[in-house]
């Protein structure tokens, strides 16, 4: 091993030899050094060192001392923090090309979190010694490579600066929703108790025994006594012991990708698909699915086996997802105070034709830590948020017609009452002659 051999003692992790004009190549195949000459390259590669660490090998240790900074030639790693609990949280995931641990170059403090192979990966490392070294033999070297560091330190924070303000103004705008949703419910509408909401219900169709999937908006229903959890309790009294309700938590976003995959904590991260869908996420007997962008939450007697093989699915809403799994269980389909605008299932059929517009071409490994603190390795597709405008409505005249759709009001909401398995029937046969026909790309209606 070389006087500064900084990984060795790593379980997982070797040192593997490569001449200095080898190692010059793949600093070069690199965006992290464009601008420098050749020549520069060349030197830079003299105090660098090749390691290679195989799956789950630790490159770094959350609160270590130690001074190297790597560079991935091939492979993958994953970024990972312990939180209060000494839970670990996924944080990132980093390909070829990117660095990590540069930080400790410059300030030598604890790491502030750990590093491990996802796969057989390729580094190459600059050690604090071979960095000094630099330092004595090559300063212009050294202070053209601070240069750069402080370069991508900058444009972390100004990325980190953007999303933070992003998510405030998500919070902020959740925040003024919420009030309004609150005034209107006080000020206008018929007061809607528990039982009303289980009358009405039942009234629409909705039997003991029933799976339900039920898309809401809390507001609609009028002036509710005890808000969400009213609405909830009222479902699962027309439902009874027998029966499951199933609610989309989703969570994914548009910045989302295989070079920004997502990870998330599915006891902690909140969906953005309302308030009544977050209530029942909150309750103690309540079932998450495993998915990093498009979960559900169930309550009942199917909860356990509509969730189960969520993680499983190569696409965020295919066969194994809640919303085939709960169609497949002879499930119902609610829109209360909404439309079929927000049908994720119509994304199941999307999926299921494989209609060229609907997913991104590449897999993104994403994870998840489960409802048990499990961490769950979810590699799937993601949506892609580009291309044509959804319209799911284009639907409803076509299950009227065939009965698969009744209307109702519950409260002041209205309620649409929709066969899950022949919503899908439905359309699949519409767009097995026209992929787009779920768009306003399609050929006729």
């Amino acid at each position: 091993m070389a006087e500064y051999d900084v990984l060795g003692h790593s379980q997982g992790v070797k040192e593997v030899f490569f001449p200095d004009s080898e190692r010059a190549e793949m600093l070069a195949r690199t965006e992290w050094f464009d601008g420098f000459e050749w020549k520069h390259i060349e030197m830079l590669a003299k105090f660098m060192r090749t390691y290679e660490a195989d799956t789950g090998g630790v490159l770094l240790r959350e609160d270590e001392r130690s001074s190297h900074m790597c560079l991935i030639v091939s492979g993958s790693v994953s970024v990972v923090k312990g939180d209060a609990a000494r839970r670990v949280k996924p944080l990132a995931t980093l390909g070829p090309g990117t660095t990590f641990g540069e930080m400790a170059l410059i300030d030598e403090e604890p790491r502030s979190a750990s590093v491990v192979a996802r796969e057989k990966t390729l580094l190459l490392i600059l050690s604090e010694q071979g960095f000094n070294q630099m330092a004595e033999d090559a300063p212009q070297l050294a202070v053209r490579l601070l240069t750069r560091i402080a370069q991508l330190m900058s444009k972390r924070l100004r990325r980190t600066s953007g999303a933070l303000s992003e998510y405030l103004e998500r919070i902020d705008k959740r925040v003024r929703t919420s009030e309004k949703e609150d005034k209107d419910n006080f000020v206008s509408g018929t007061m809607v108790t528990r039982q009303a909401i289980a009358d009405g219900f039942r009234e629409l169709g909705v039997g003991a025994g029933d799976v339900l999937l039920l898309h809401s908006s809390l507001s609609s229903f009028g002036r509710v006594e005890g808000g969400a959890d009213t609405v909830i309790d009222g479902v699962l009294d027309a439902l009874t012991k027998d029966g499951t309700l199933v609610v989309p938590t989703l969570t994914g976003s548009r910045d989302l990708s295989p070079a920004n995959p997502p990870h998330i904590d599915l006891r902690t991260t909140p969906c953005w698909t309302g308030r009544i869908p977050e209530a029942l996420r909150l309750r103690c007997e309540a079932v998450r699915s495993t998915h990093p962008t498009h979960s559900c939450a169930a309550i009942g007697a199917r909860a356990e086996a509509i969730m189960r093989n969520h993680a499983l699915s190569p696409t965020p809403c295919g066969a194994l997802s809640p919303y085939f799994q709960a169609a497949l269980a002879g499930g119902k389909i609610v829109f209360a105070g909404c439309t079929l605008q927000v049908c994720t299932t119509c994304h199941t059929v999307e999926e299921i034709a494989n209609v060229p517009y609907h997913l991104q071409s590449d897999v993104a490994y994403g994870s998840c830590i489960d409802q048990h603190g499990n961490h769950v390795e979810t590699p799937v597709r993601l949506h892609s948020y580009e291309g044509p405008t959804r319209d799911f409505p284009v639907l409803e005249p076509v299950l009227l017609e065939r009965d698969l759709m009744c209307i109702g009001k519950v409260g002041d909401s209205t309620v649409r009452l929709i066969d899950a398995m022949g919503l899908i029937e439905t359309a699949l046969e519409k767009v097995r002659f026209d992929p787009y026909y779920l768009t306003d790309r399609r050929i006729r209606s």
